[in-house]
């Protein structure tokens, strides 16, 4: 049990009950891993996102509603995808983009490291949102990742640049009652994105290890929203080929748990116990504080008289993968190779094998999509 500030120890556990977690003497076990229990386990931090984003995104939500096409209006056989490359100097974009991630089920961090974001619009509708794609750096160690790549620390460490990390991916209704969701999956690894990359960062050095990032974008990698995916699952691509590779499942720590007013009582209690000055933060990263939101949840349970991982190992798996973008994609990242021999996905061609392979069946076999209206996404009401 905490020995430091007991009453902010015992509003941490409290919170942790409150949200569906289990206590287990010193440790907290997550609820039966059913997309329903997941919901309840993530709603608050959704919630809390969604308003603090509430005074930017509210007025703006009668312009984001008009960028969906009610269900009635959409022609499914006409449907043309176009990737739309959203920078952070487009405020309406970035902003319809941020409101589009506060509906998924869990909280969409905003990425990190190297960003490219993309809006998914329908030519052929009217330019409508199809859905979004957001990519940023990997985490350095993953460890199904690694052993699937063969890395050693030394290839690792030179060949992470090759890797990007879909941290957001997915369509809006109607699209997503189509399949949209594979359709978004698939054109995350098409030659625009590819050339989009090597647009934005070839040649460009990293700021902390001081890398010329030469090594070209070789491999996509993500993780399921809530347990097992049924959108990349078995998810083949125009050759027929399998798109996203299972690699496993997350070790199920993390720090989704601790809420927003948790976490800022939490930063406070990590101040007063040790400042700033010993944190492990890169002395090439502008600013002070903390190095990231995990650090400062393990000091501040730390200055509460809690062992942190006790408290961070929530249990919560979540399905990874991996897309490799090249039939050479592992001798590129492990640096054997420096020119890869991409797969031959275009829009067009995922877009053809999306249709006759889902949308159309499923536009005939369940018409529900139909119903779907814009005023049924807002997230703040009339």
């Amino acid at each position: 049990m905490p020995t430091g500030n007991n009453d902010l120890a015992a509003e941490v556990l409290e919170h942790l009950v409150a949200i569906g977690f289990v206590l287990d003497g010193d440790r907290i076990v997550a609820p039966p891993q059913e997309k329903r229990h997941l919901r309840r386990l993530h709603a608050e931090a959704v919630k809390a996102r969604r308003e603090q984003a509430r005074e930017t995104l509210q007025p703006l939500e009668d312009q984001f509603a008009s960028q969906l096409v009610p269900g009635k209006d959409l022609a499914v056989q006409r449907i043309r995808p176009a990737l739309s490359p959203v920078p952070k100097t487009d405020a309406f974009n970035t902003r319809l983009f941020r409101w589009v991630g506060l509906h998924w089920s869990i909280p969409v961090s905003n990425g990190y490291g190297r960003r490219l974001r993309f809006l998914v619009r329908d030519r052929g509708n009217g330019d409508r949102l199809i859905g979004i794609i957001g990519l940023c750096d990997p985490v350095y160690s993953l460890a199904s990742r690694d052993v699937w790549v063969g890395w050693s620390p030394e290839e690792r460490s030179l060949g992470l640049v090759g890797s990007m990390d879909a941290y957001v991916l997915g369509a809006v209704p109607p699209y997503s009652y189509l399949a949209g969701g594979k359709l978004v999956a698939l054109l995350a690894l098409t030659e625009q994105v590819i050339r989009a990359h090597h647009d934005k960062y070839a040649g460009r050095r990293t700021m902390i290890l001081g890398r010329n990032p030469t090594t070209p974008l070789a491999l996509i990698t993500t993780t399921s929203a809530l347990g097992r995916s049924s959108v990349y699952n078995r998810l083949s691509d125009s050759s027929h080929g399998l798109a996203y590779h299972p690699l496993g499942l997350t070790a199920g720590t993390g720090d989704f748990q601790f809420g927003e007013e948790i976490y800022s009582k939490l930063r406070l209690a990590a101040d007063e116990d040790s400042g700033h000055d010993q944190s492990s933060r890169h002395p090439n990263w502008q600013g002070s504080g903390y190095r990231n939101r995990r650090e400062t949840i393990r000091r501040g349970l730390r200055a509460l008289g809690i062992q942190p991982d006790s408290l961070r190992n929530h249990g919560v798996q979540r399905q990874t993968f991996g897309a490799p973008l090249a039939t050479n994609w592992r001798q590129v990242l492990r640096g054997e190779s420096a020119a890869p021999e991409y797969f031959d996905r275009t829009v067009s061609s995922e877009t053809t094998w999306w249709l006759e392979r889902w949308a159309l069946p499923r536009a005939e076999r369940l018409p529900e999509y139909r119903a779907f209206h814009p005023d049924a996404y807002r997230l703040y009401g009339e």
